[in-house]
């Protein structure tokens, strides 16, 4: 698989993902625990275990936090905060440990 396609996959991925796919992915590439991400976005643990597990949506503050940290567009952050609340609303939940 060449760059290019890896690169257009991962943005592929980062417009159809709920946020907490988001964050699981961006956590296993930057090498970071949960505990680091909840003190990177000034949430608790067990929120950010929430949002990874897909059992709520961030709220306003956090979610714009979170674009930040993912490096997401106004549209792409809308997408995955829609993306979020359908899984939570048709209980997916638990895509990550």
């Amino acid at each position: 698989m060449t760059t290019m396609t890896t690169s257009r996959q991962t943005k592929q991925h980062k417009q159809a993902a709920a946020i907490g796919e988001l964050l699981a992915d961006e956590c296993e590439r930057r090498v970071l625990t949960q505990e680091m991400l909840a003190d990177e976005l000034g949430v608790g643990l067990s929120t950010i275990q929430r949002w990874i597990k897909l059992e709520s949506v961030p709220q306003a503050v956090p979610a714009h936090r979170i674009a930040a940290f993912l490096e997401l567009t106004d549209g792409a952050l809308a997408r995955a905060i829609r993306a979020q609340r359908t899984a939570v609303r048709e209980g997916r939940g638990t895509c990550a440990p």
